[in-house]
């Protein structure tokens, strides 16, 4: 086989992977290893290939992790060291160990996209995007101290090596209106000013025109304004005004937040409890905050249970597997190709109100859907990191709490049950700030779950 062939083969083999599960990818990746390794050890084109092949293999089983690391960097850092395509494929394989890892593990990964994006590949653009990535990771799941210095990294690269490259700067954004929040809900009022101003420089000097930056400099504002005393509020909601009226008066988004600050009234009441623990909740790691999620929707599953014994259906073995994924991603263990498995298959087995009439006292079709809908909110949390889809898994398991208490009893104490509620993901918190996320921590919270079932 002469040098073009193999190209092609490689580029056959590697697109194979893309469909194939974790069995059959591994003995493709085997063919293009001896393609790259055996055969044409020189030939960047196949390299490249086996580079695709190893970081699409790395979604589908854990159990190849250390072999991938390993090949990808002897790719990029010793055998092709100077081609910037391969370099793009392993940033990529540790982008996804920096979003999915925790601890050392997600460090490591950063320190290497680091070396790529300063000793190797300076001047490189797009890999300085996906350190930059990276370095917004890392800084989500990190203290004060060690976030502090990786957002110093993330401003020199926004500000310093490559101010004028909007996809950093839109990252860095992110990040700082992240951080504000944190500053605010801890009262870190210091800290909170320095990275205002940081943000509103952002949008009002170096990117004036850009929305995506724009619209987390105007929830900075809301975060902000929130929290501020009388004087300091109405300066800070007359820029959230201009943000919205006139320097982009056409965006929905950024007039629905200035619309929701001044619609904004603090209370003394059960709602400002509940604002209180979902704030604790949206300051916690992405693994942290998806043991929460796991454990409060797993308080559906008698529900869930429920509906299989009157339907004679299997629901119960789809939620959890859902329940599965979510622990596993919480311990740093998951496999990113089951997810899209396993979201298909819980839409597959949603019930149908027409073709499932429950004639109980609980009315179990509704019930059932409001736990595969928690639990795909749930999972999408997993997938995005997007705190919205954990906020709309709590508020449909509450749903769910609501149609309960109200089948058996029309007049229940709501306000009660409701805090009850929010109480119980305040003792999930708790519990995951003591410790870091274990399986010893899983059984812990499992057996507090149990003597906590959603009917009161």
């Amino acid at each position: 086989m002469d040098s073009q062939n193999a190209l092609e083969c490689a580029k056959g083999l590697a697109s194979c992977l893309y469909n194939q599960d974790a069995k059959p990818a591994a003995t493709t990746i085997e063919k293009l290893r001896q393609l790259s390794e055996d055969r044409f050890q020189d030939h960047s084109g196949i390299a490249l290939e086996y580079a695709k092949g190893l970081v699409s293999l790395s979604k589908k089983a854990e159990v190849y992790k250390t072999m991938i690391h390993e090949k990808l960097q002897l790719l990029s850092e010793e055998r092709f060291k100077d081609n910037a395509e391969i370099a793009l494929k392993y940033a990529d394989y540790l982008i996804s160990l920096s979003r999915y890892e925790y601890g050392r593990k997600a460090e490591s990964a950063v320190e290497k996209l680091q070396k790529l994006s300063e000793d190797q590949f300076k001047d490189h653009a797009e890999i300085a995007v996906k350190y930059a990535e990276g370095l917004a990771h890392l800084s989500g799941k990190q203290d004060k101290e060690p976030a502090a210095k990786t957002m110093e990294k993330l401003q020199q690269v926004s500000e310093d090596r490559f101010k004028d490259n909007t996809e950093i700067a839109c990252k860095y954004a992110v990040r700082l209106q992240s951080l504000l929040f944190k500053q605010v809900y801890k009262k870190d009022w210091a800290s909170a000013t320095e990275t205002f101003k940081k943000l509103e420089q952002l949008s009002e000097d170096r990117f004036k025109d850009n929305v995506e930056i724009a619209l987390e400099y105007a929830q900075g504002l809301f975060t902000l304004s929130c929290d501020q005393n009388k004087t300091s509020a109405a300066a800070t909601i007359e820029k959230l005004r201009q943000l919205s009226e006139e320097r982009f008066s056409d965006n929905e988004k950024i007039a629905a937040i200035y619309t929701r600050r001044l619609e904004y009234k603090p209370t003394k009441s059960t709602d400002e409890y509940e604002k209180a623990v979902l704030n604790r909740l949206k300051i916690l790691p992405e693994n942290k905050i998806t043991f929460v999620l796991r454990f409060f929707i797993d308080r559906q599953r008698k529900l869930v249970e429920g509906f299989d014994n009157e339907f004679k259906e299997t629901l119960l073995e789809i939620f959890v597997d859902g329940l599965r994924y979510m622990e596993e991603y919480a311990l740093g263990q998951m496999v990113q190709s089951e997810l899209t498995e396993i979201k298909h298959s819980v839409e597959e087995k949603m019930p149908n109100s027409d073709d499932y009439v429950s004639e109980g006292e609980d009315d179990y079709t509704a019930c059932a859907q409001n736990a595969l809908i928690a639990l795909l909110e749930g999972l999408q949390f997993c997938a995005s990191g997007d705190f919205s889809n954990a906020e709309s898994s709590i508020a449909i398991a509450l749903e769910t709490v609501d149609v309960v208490n109200y089948s058996r009893n029309e007049n229940y104490n709501e306000e009660k049950v409701f805090k009850r509620e929010y109480k119980i993901i305040a003792e999930l918190i708790d519990l995951s700030e003591k410790k870091d996320i274990n399986r010893k921590l899983f059984d812990r919270a499992a057996k507090s779950i149990e003597k906590k079932p959603i009917i009161t």
